[in-house]
């Protein structure tokens, strides 16, 4: 699988709230009370599609699309995605693999990221550790660090490192609807082979109310040049288009 296309699937989902579907529209969070948000058990069959606009170093705008739908959920709360592509939006761009390689993303009871599944079984990536990351359950205010290594097979080790903090409670609309979220801000530090470094910095809407599972996500980028990425994304939009049961 091409390098830049999995590095890019990967930087998605390094936060607990980072990967999934969204939530339905004009949702209302869970009573928090002292305790915070809490996760909620994602529920099987559950498919989310976004839109992606993303602006690469050369300053051309792509647009691509992702689907996901959530494939199962195991006794213990940890589940398992399945994303994709079925219009086949993504191509390749300035040297940018934009395609999506349909893949099965596995998460923690807590939303963690802790492995993908290329379809047709390589690359294996697996995160660790599992036991880390943001507290829950969620409050307004709380600031988080987190550090997760990944592995795909036999290649080197890329290192993603996470700061952030849950910044408020707000209404947010999208082409989906209007979603009762929670805001996030965080920055994260990849470290890959051959000298690759990025680092980006963004805003990211969650729905407490399903899982964290993203309804929009605004972010930077910069990168340092190297042999794998010789061009990169600067800026992409990531937005809730639908979501059925």
């Amino acid at each position: 699988m091409n390098k830049i296309a999995m590095a890019t699937l990967a930087a998605a989902c390094t936060l607990v709230t980072a990967c999934g579907g969204g939530g339905g529209g004009d949702s209302e969070p869970p009573p928090t009370g002292l305790a915070g948000y809490a996760m909620v058990r994602p529920t099987t069959g559950t498919t989310s599609v976004y839109a992606v606009t993303s602006v690469d170093d050369l300053g051309t705008a792509v647009q691509t699309s992702y689907r996901d739908v959530v494939q199962s959920v195991a006794s213990d709360g940890s589940y398992a995605l399945h994303r994709d592509d079925p219009t086949n939006s993504g191509g390749t761009v300035d040297g940018i693999d934009f395609r999506q390689p349909p893949a099965v993303l596995g998460f923690t009871a807590a939303g963690r990221q802790a492995t993908i599944q290329v379809d047709g079984g390589s690359p294996l990536c697996t995160f660790a550790p599992q036991d880390a990351g943001e507290a829950l359950p969620l409050t307004i205010g709380e600031t988080f660090t987190d550090t997760l290594v990944e592995i795909c097979d036999s290649q080197a080790a890329a290192t993603f490192a996470t700061s952030g903090s849950v910044v408020d409670s707000e209404n947010i609309t999208v082409a989906a609807g209007t979603f009762a979220a929670l805001k996030l801000a965080y920055t994260t530090t990849r470290d890959g082979p051959q000298g690759s470094h990025a680092v980006t910095t963004g805003t990211k809407w969650v729905d407490p109310a399903h899982s964290f599972f993203t309804i929009k996500d605004v972010s930077t980028t910069t990168q340092l040049p190297s042999v794998y990425f010789p061009h990169y994304v600067t800026s992409s939009t990531i937005e809730l288009q639908g979501r059925t049961y």
